[in-house]
């Protein structure tokens, strides 16, 4: 993803309501201006959105997510590469696709991501028939690398080197790895419908997710990254709740809401109500 200006407004839909985060990065820190939530048909033409650059978050489950090891090049850009690499894994046209990458390490790793245009148009439509501000086109994200980029930005990084991420909305989690304060693994698990405030669920939900968890922590071993699971950082959640307290017993690692720094903030004393976890997404979002 490429914007340019120093306002970004990272748009993340969660349980038919929209979070809004307005960051202005013109002195180079981040600052948070603007924390705010939306119902659908509100967000179209508000104030808050006009005059930035507008970043809408894409459901883990449109995104296919390829790891790539691309060999150096001073003919062609990692972005080119990557976009043709992808483009050969599709069986239908790849201008059907949008295509991004994701360095994972020095020596030409990444994730590449695909998906549909026909998605990314879809999710745009609840900026309005102009998809996006008078000034910027509207980008995109996916929520699980969302959730990475606002973890390393906006808070206290957890003890240890592997840390686990994620987020829960509506029964489906998105998940990101790091390692050495570094994305290295994208994933999701899909349970719609489940209520992770009820214990039969929350217990499902946690087993479904240590499942997943498990297959990418194969997957980051075979890669090279063979450390143990430091903590478990969960978004979305009640730190009391039923799935908290499934997920404690499943994993030994420390299981903990992120903690973010007040200093980010224009204005501290005006969000010590909001749920912060819950805005983590849309705060990934404007980090370029």
């Amino acid at each position: 993803m490429t914007v340019t200006g120093d306002a970004f407004i990272g748009i993340d839909h969660r349980d038919d309501i929209y979070y809004v985060a307005r960051v202005h990065y013109g002195s180079g820190r981040p600052e948070v201006k603007a924390l705010a939530r939306f119902e659908s048909g509100h967000l179209a033409g508000h104030h808050l959105i006009e005059s930035g650059c507008p970043v809408l978050s894409v459901p883990d489950r449109l995104v296919r997510v390829s790891s790539l090891n691309l060999e150096p090049s001073e003919a062609f850009s990692v972005k080119d590469r990557t976009a043709f690499e992808l483009a050969q894994m599709q069986l239908e046209p790849e201008d059907d696709f949008a295509f991004d990458s994701l360095p994972i390490d020095d020596s030409g790793r990444c994730l590449g991501m695909a998906v549909r245009r026909t998605a990314l148009d879809r999710l745009s439509e609840c900026l309005g028939p102009n998809g996006g501000t008078e000034r910027h086109a509207v980008s995109y994200r996916p929520r699980a690398e969302a959730l990475g980029r606002g973890y390393l930005t906006f808070c206290r990084a957890n003890a240890g080197e592997l840390v686990c991420l994620t987020d829960v909305v509506g029964g489906c989690f998105s998940i990101c790895f790091i390692c050495d304060r570094r994305i290295v693994g994208l994933a999701h698990v899909e349970c719609p419908g489940a209520d992770e405030t009820q214990p039969a669920d929350a217990e499902r939900l946690a087993l479904e997710f240590r499942m997943v968890v498990n297959y990418q922590l194969s997957v980051l071993m075979e890669q090279g990254t063979s450390l143990p699971l430091s903590a478990l950082v969960l978004c979305g959640a009640s730190d009391q709740g039923a799935l908290s307290d499934a997920m404690r017993r499943y994993f030994p690692s420390e299981v903990t809401p992120p903690q973010l720094h007040d200093g980010f903030f224009a204005d501290s004393s005006r969000i010590n109500h909001l749920r912060l976890d819950k805005y983590l997404v849309a705060l990934g979002l404007t980090v370029s």
